[in-house]
């Protein structure tokens, strides 16, 4: 083993400290990507590369994902938090067309019959999703909380991207 001169470090060695100083700093503040007190070198590890590229973890209800082109429903995740389901993630192109200024998102819960308990519409942003570029990922965010009022349980989560005018359905 070859040991180097004092103040010198290896990129191995500086993330090292950085992984252990995240797991003895980082409170548990109860979202999947955040560190919890007390985990494993290995748990930290998977939890800050699943945060950086947005990796699914456990989601609250399984999620289908419905996209129409010019866009592309890339990652959609599912959270419950406070009694309601955080819905999000990213959308992208599908082809080199601009999607409508009038795209958006579709969120539906979806009952163990395939009935529809409750629909919500969302946009993303930036409205114009990114051209791609050398060693970027050009996607835009979409967010939406939705309550399941009622007596039916939600069973799925339907996240659909829509080009068509919402006032022609």
């Amino acid at each position: 083993m070859k040991l180097l001169p004092r103040g010198k470090s290896t990129p191995a060695a500086t993330l090292g400290a950085v992984l252990i100083a995240l797991q003895i700093a980082v409170p548990d503040v109860g979202h999947a990507s955040a560190v919890p007190k007390g985990s494993t070198l290995t748990g930290c590890v998977t939890r800050c590369v699943a945060a950086f590229f947005d990796l699914p973890g456990r989601d609250a209800l399984p999620v289908e994902r419905i996209s129409q082109a010019p866009g592309h429903v890339a990652t959609a995740h599912v959270r419950l938090e406070d009694g309601q389901f955080h819905v999000y993630g990213f959308v992208e192109r599908s082809s080199l067309a601009d999607p409508p200024p009038w795209a958006h998102l579709e969120v539906t819960l979806v009952d163990a019959n395939g009935l529809v308990i409750k629909t919500v519409a969302t946009n993303y942003v930036p409205a114009t999703i990114p051209h791609r570029t050398r060693g970027e990922f050009p996607r835009s965010k979409y967010s939406v909380f939705i309550r399941a009022d009622g007596p039916r349980t939600p069973a799925l989560i339907r996240v659909t991207f829509r080009d068509d005018r919402p006032s022609s359905r």
